[in-house]
């Protein structure tokens, strides 16, 4: 008998061996990822920032030989047939036969998704945002299309998914508040109008979502008030409660108050950073055009784009930086809104929104629109460290800790710095840059600027001689560092 049929009982036994080993595995990390949520919700833990840390680099581990396995098995299934002195012995274990090997190893091709068909049943949070082009009209808020957009949402309410609405237009209605006599020509000017616009646009929303009995809420927002650590956990928490109590949050940017340095640019970047903020996994960005394309939309040359896998340099140069003639933000703004939510791990969909039924539209893709596919996720930290927080500082540190950073995941060593710049305090956000002056990562610094120009590039144990005491072995840990 050849010699492989008698090894043959061996390699089955291995095989459903590592079967077993990757459903405890999936378990283990379901598990995980639930005690994280929990974990998340709570303020005075997560805010510590250590607990859940250690909690995210176990299920990152997880992943990481799950993942390995998965290669290794990959490559051992891969032949269906085996042919042995004449004979061909049919594996069990074929992927080619297999329906559900094929689902455990084998990586979907998602450009092969799409026509899409989200299901909603799935769909936990979402952001929904809509833009002043969609909403208004020469009279003012266009009360048909608040209906069908607020009998969209009551539709997903019942299906128990929780829904946030970011809504322009308060600066377009407080123009014809004031019969056109105003134009938001200035900083001041807009801001007043748009102290005059908001209370005509939340009470538009209030008649609406009141033909169900439903009860909404209003949040504004400041950049400056989710920069903040603090802020950002307590705005966290009260959207949370809102979303818990079946409360639609609307959310506008506080203009009344905001400076230019205080502000998102516009509310497609305040959707993408309210997406990130109650862990949302879609961002739906409703706009007078029903999608990207490869042009102006309007010219005969230009092709819409169905499926997008990256944001990239490629993905921009599609549009244009205009607005549209009622708000700020144009087709580049949204790109910028969907590339920080796919990287994030959040997906992303340009939809018209002036049709009937634009939202179960949009996701059952009834008519066209494009999708941004989202990246592995990462962790809620971690996405406000990328995205969110506002850096005080940069580190520049050298070939090799760059190298450690990215392929080990190791943390930032004071032997490692070059540079630094910036008068940053303890606990700052810093940016993370090479020797080229490019931004590889960001983090949050144990030592401030003063103590750490007089360890860098030195050994951890010469800090206590330097300093009088070891505060942290590490400038940045890895569970406080996020790779851009």
């Amino acid at each position: 008998m050849p010699r492989f049929f008698r090894l043959y009982p061996y390699f089955a036994f291995f095989v459903s061996f590592v079967n077993l080993f990757l459903s405890v595995s999936r378990n283990a990390r379901t598990g995980a990822r639930r005690t994280l949520r929990i974990l998340d919700s709570r303020s005075r833990i997560f805010d510590s920032g250590y607990q859940v840390s250690s909690i995210e680099y176990r299920v990152s581990s997880i992943e990481h030989q799950v993942s390995g396995i998965k290669h290794i098995c990959v490559k051992i299934l891969s032949c269906s047939i085996v042919p042995i002195r004449g004979y061909f012995l049919c594996c069990p274990f074929s992927l080619r036969r297999n329906n559900y090997l094929k689902k455990l190893f084998i990586k979907v091709d998602k450009t092969q998704e799409y026509p899409y068909n989200l299901d909603i049943m799935k769909l936990r949070n979402i952001v929904i945002k809509i833009g002043s082009a969609v909403i208004s009209n020469d009279s003012g808020i266009n009360s048909e299309t608040v209906n069908n957009i607020v009998d969209n949402i009551q539709q997903l309410l019942e299906e128990n998914t929780r829904v946030v609405l970011v809504s322009s237009g308060a600066v377009s209605r407080g123009i014809t508040v004031l019969n056109n006599k105003y134009k938001p020509s200035t900083i001041p000017y807009k801001q007043a109008l748009a102290s005059i616009g908001q209370i005509f646009l939340m009470n538009s929303f209030i008649e609406s979502f009141g033909r169900y009995g439903a009860n909404i809420s209003q949040i504004l927002l400041t950049n400056d008030l989710l920069t903040n650590r603090t802020r950002y956990i307590n705005a966290k928490n009260t959207m949370e409660v809102l979303l818990s109590w079946g409360i639609v949050p609307i959310i506008n940017e506080n203009d009344t108050v905001s400076v230019e340095e205080l502000k998102f640019g516009d509310n497609d970047k305040l959707a993408a950073h309210v997406a990130l903020l109650i862990d949302a996994d879609l961002l739906l960005i409703l706009s007078d055009v029903d999608g990207l394309y490869t042009g102006a939309p309007d010219s005969a040359s230009s092709k819409k784009i169905d499926i997008v896998e990256k944001v990239d340099k490629k993905i921009y140069d599609y549009a244009k930086n205009t607005g549209s003639a009622m708000g700020t933000g144009g087709m580049r703004s949204k790109l910028k809104a969907a590339e920080i939510v796919t990287k994030s791990g959040i997906e992303c969909i340009i939809a018209y929104g002036k049709c009937k039924n634009p939202i179960t539209t949009a996701l059952q893709n009834k008519t066209r629109g494009t999708r941004f596919l989202a990246q592995p996720r990462i962790s809620s930290k971690k996405r406000w460290l990328a995205f969110t927080a506002k850096s005080r500082g940069t580190i520049e540190i050298n070939a090799g800790a760059v190298k450690n950073i990215k392929e080990k995941g190791t943390s930032l060593l004071p032997v490692g710095v070059t540079q630094i710049k910036g008068n940053f305090k303890q606990n700052d956000v810093l940016d993370i840059i090479d020797s080229s002056g490019e931004i590889i990562g960001k983090g949050i610094s144990f030592y401030s600027a003063a103590e750490l120009a007089k360890i860098k590039g030195k050994h951890t144990n010469e800090i206590a001689a330097i300093l009088g005491q070891v505060l942290y072995e590490e400038i940045i840990h890895r569970d406080n560092m996020v790779i851009i």
